[in-house]
């Protein structure tokens, strides 16, 4: 199981770094919005999806049970909250919106 949770981090990395190279590709080529919106969407979810592995790692070598951890379930209401914003923010009229906030707090 140590393995498979190195190998599933090892990947995701690695798709995070290849939709982050994708998506700054994409913004050279203005024609590409929808799937520079698709990059964009994968480049904001593997980072969670990383701090997420890690954690069931770390539960995994203290010997913890992930179905009684409090941090598991706490981390797993965040992510599903997360990927709820991610998902309102890059495909709902919401966009326009939280980028006017964005820019206030640039």
């Amino acid at each position: 199981m140590e393995q498979a949770l190195l190998h599933s981090l090892f990947f995701s990395h690695s798709l995070y770094v290849g939709f982050s190279l994708a998506e700054l590709i994409g913004f050279i080529y203005p024609e590409m919005m929808l799937p520079l919106l698709i990059f964009m969407y994968f480049d904001s979810l593997f980072p969670s999806v990383l701090v997420s592995l890690m954690t069931i790692y770390l539960l995994h070598c203290c010997g913890e049970s992930l179905l009684r951890s409090t941090l598991f379930r706490l981390v797993a209401v965040l992510w599903l909250l997360f990927f709820i914003m991610l998902d309102m923010t890059l495909f709902t009229k919401l966009k326009k919106k939280t980028e006017r906030l964005s820019v206030l707090f640039l």
